[in-house]
């Protein structure tokens, strides 16, 4: 295939050599770019995996996941967001990740064209080309209290449009996006008869109560699909274990496509899997309210100097503007860095109308994170008076 240059390193990777070099040298970094839950996986979900193994489940089991896994995943569902939905209605794959680039590839023709919409994940756009080299990818910016315009959304959509992908908490904002957003985006999205993409690898991380999805309507869509997965909820990131969810009957491309390329998810990661959907339910209950602890540090200290946090927020990020210092995201990040050591993350990497801002991580320790935020404030104190 011709690879397409525009499909690169992670710049997220290549920005995160500094800190590395930082480690090396034993200087301590305060970190609010972490991508990822700051424990480690429980171990009674890696004892559950070493049981699996010497329990001789190293063999090839069935491409479409373990049947009792999906089984849970879907009783889940169903009380989650009052689904009707069976095991078959859900594909295990190597991380979400790969479960989103198999919907893409389902569904995308060549000169199809995909909605997405910025700051979004830097992995969305590369997967779209992946999956589809000649689709076409729409951009529409969110504004900048990061609420969609339904208007220029509206404008944007053609006979050619097949999808949009909707990130939900979103990274790296932390939007959750409103009932009435997510029915008006349906309404539009249904009327032309598009797919609708939901990743919800953030989906338990709701901090402060808000629902994810609530509208039947939307739940019940023929053209709904969901990708979700364990990295984010139980600190699984190198597991690679994921999920999609689809009544429709693209389901079984998604399944065949699986199954050439990767035959089965290893079944002893599954059953950890399974270990944690089982019994970690209070692990997520405590990610969430030491995630709620440093949102409302954070708000604490940052509303003083000017900054809007938004309130309608979940998952692991927020997104703040810095357009009034006058410097592009990564030099402010990297003179934080340098002079401050304190990792954040820059809004370049999410979208190149977001230069202006940049990426907190709540997944910290509190003590941890209410360093590096006190430092970020001392440093944004600097900026202010000079």
């Amino acid at each position: 295939m011709k690879f397409k240059k525009k499909i690169s390193e992670s710049i997220e990777s290549r920005f995160s050599k500094l800190a590395k070099k930082k480690n090396t040298n034993k200087e301590k970094i305060y970190s609010l770019g972490l991508g990822e839950p700051y424990f480690e996986t429980p171990k009674s979900i890696s004892k559950k995996a070493y049981a699996s193994i010497n329990s001789g489940n190293t063999r090839y089991s069935d491409p479409k996941g373990s049947f009792n896994l999906r089984k849970i995943i879907s009783a889940k569902y169903n009380k989650k967001y009052n689904l009707d939905s069976s095991p078959n209605h859900f594909l295990i794959t190597p991380g979400s990740k790969f479960g989103l680039y198999l919907v893409l590839k389902s569904i995308l023709n060549p000169g199809d064209s995909i909605i997405n919409i910025n700051p979004c994940y830097p992995s969305y756009e590369p997967q779209i080309y992946l999956s589809e080299p000649k689709a076409k990818i729409i951009s529409i910016n969110l504004e900048k209290n990061f609420e969609i315009n339904i208007s220029s959304l509206k404008k944007k959509i053609t006979k050619k449009t097949k999808a949009i992908i909707i990130n939900s908490p979103n990274n790296p904002t932390g939007k959750i996006y409103s009932e009435k957003e997510l029915v008006e985006i349906f309404n539009l999205l249904k009327k032309n008869k598009c797919w609708i993409v939901m990743d919800l690898i953030y989906e338990d991380l709701s901090y402060l109560n808000h629902n994810i999805i609530s509208n039947k309507n939307i739940l019940n869509y023929e053209k709904i699909i969901l990708v979700s997965g364990f990295s984010k909820s139980y600190s699984m990131t190198g597991w690679r274990i994921g999920y999609v969810y689809t009544k429709n009957k693209l389901l079984d491309i998604m399944f065949k496509i699986n199954q050439h390329l990767i035959t089965n998810v290893p079944l002893f990661i599954q059953d950890a899997s399974i270990e944690a959907l089982k019994n970690h339910d209070n692990q997520i209950k405590k990610f969430n309210k030491e995630l709620r602890l440093n949102y409302e540090y954070c708000l604490l200290k940052l509303s003083k100097l000017g900054f809007k946090i938004p309130s309608y927020v979940g998952g692991m990020f927020i997104f703040i503007d810095i357009s009034r210092f006058g410097l592009r995201s990564d030099i402010f990040c990297e003179k934080l860095l340098s002079e401050y050591k304190v990792a954040a993350t820059p809004g370049i990497f999410f979208g190149s109308n977001w230069d202006s801002h940049i990426r907190i991580s709540l997944s910290n320790y509190k003590n941890e994170f209410k360093i590096a935020i006190n430092k970020l404030v001392n440093f944004i104190s600097y900026l202010k008076n000079t």
